[in-house]
């Protein structure tokens, strides 16, 4: 029974922190161009002059209506790259001048960066992304366009030069599997001191249980926001792609934004809120 109580005044009377699990990462090296880019500070080439660099989508088609008065449609293919920040080029084509002079405006575009905190013991399967009861979703950041001046405008097709700010305080993506909690506290039995490892910590009379958590990023592009023009289905994603965040740049690469003056992205989202839902998790 003495002992009994040792432990557990010794409980009782101990202090409680919290602690934080961040993995470190390293962004694999861009392209040989994009590295003379960065290197050189010289404008970054698009994915038609450097195609190693880049990553193009499948073309999409945005269906709308025009003032009320007439259907049109718009192509759009876009090509993005990996780093901090993330550059991107959308390309845009169509018959209908008019309409790729109101929607392929940089005002226009509509690219959110998302990041998804799963939280439960089902966190790290495939799809799980898709359980509305287990994830919660938060834009972080929003892209910034400009007309890109890479190459000559020609009839029937605009492109615009992007990027989102991914910021230096953002949490890396990672997973977390099932873990399991040990605490060793210093016990004086019998006028002896030693170390009593506990394998389960008990907290309101119950046991902390197993879980898991991953933080992931999606890249969603959604329909045109512009005057006159009314898509189809406003708020459906035209397309969603999975991007890794890093910790750490490539060895010897120190990216830069290239937006002009005014063009900079707006920032969302808590940066530094990453578990902040893992006592509800817990429990699911």
């Amino acid at each position: 029974m003495e002992d009994y109580l040792t432990v557990e005044m010794w409980l009782l009377h101990s202090l409680m922190t919290s602690f934080f699990y961040t993995p470190l990462t390293r962004a694999e090296p861009p392209s040989a161009l994009r590295q003379a880019s960065y290197i050189n500070g010289h404008p970054i080439i698009g994915p038609d002059g450097d195609p190693e660099g880049w990553k193009v989508l499948p073309t999409v088609q945005i269906a709308g209506t025009l003032f009320n008065t007439r259907s049109v449609s718009v192509e759009c293919t876009l090509s993005f790259s990996t780093g901090s920040p993330i550059p991107m080029f959308v390309t845009c084509t169509s018959s209908d001048e008019q309409a790729l002079d109101l929607v392929c405006a940089p005002s226009a575009m509509r690219f959110h960066l998302y990041r998804e905190r799963l939280i439960g013991s089902h966190a790290t399967r495939e799809g799980a992304a898709g359980q509305s009861n287990n994830t919660f979703r938060e834009v972080m950041c929003t892209a910034a366009f400009w007309p890109s001046q890479e190459s000559a405008p020609e009839p029937g097709k605009r492109t615009l030069q992007g990027e989102l700010d991914v910021k230096k305080g953002m949490r890396p993506t990672f997973t977390f599997p099932r873990f399991t909690l040990r605490v060793s506290v210093p016990c004086c039995l019998r006028d002896s001191c030693s170390q009593m490892t506990l394998l389960d910590v008990s907290v309101h009379g119950g046991v902390i249980p197993l879980f898991s958590w991953a933080l992931q990023y999606v890249l969603c592009m959604f329909p045109f926001e512009a005057p006159g023009f009314v898509p189809a289905n406003p708020d459906v994603p035209l397309f969603t792609e999975r991007v890794m965040v890093h910790t750490l740049n490539a060895v010897g690469i120190i990216p830069r934004s290239f937006a002009p003056p005014g063009y900079a992205g707006s920032m969302e989202g808590n940066y530094n809120n990453v578990a902040g839902y893992l006592e509800n998790g817990n429990q699911r």
